[in-house]
């Protein structure tokens, strides 16, 4: 099985496609085999590094927002 095009045979082949279809905690009971061969990583300049702090902290942010906007949504979520 290649990781580029990884076959997840899900139940319920009649559905849409596109459908968004949630993966099993257990990728060996899905059938699927990821075998990595190496991971090539570039450290961040000091700007690629700011702008990836400033995204999280956004983020983070509207994350807080959202919950405290609606704290009965997110209980009944829960």
């Amino acid at each position: 099985m290649c990781a580029d095009q990884p076959h997840v045979d899900h139940d319920g082949a009649d559905q849409q496609p596109n459908t968004v279809v949630p993966f099993t905690r257990d990728a060996a009971s899905a059938g699927v085999t990821v075998h990595i061969d190496h991971i090539e990583t570039t450290p961040m300049t000091d700007e690629q590094y700011r702008l990836a702090v400033t995204a999280l902290a956004e983020l983070i942010n509207q994350w807080k927002h959202a919950q405290q906007q609606s704290p009965d949504e997110a209980d009944e979520a829960a």
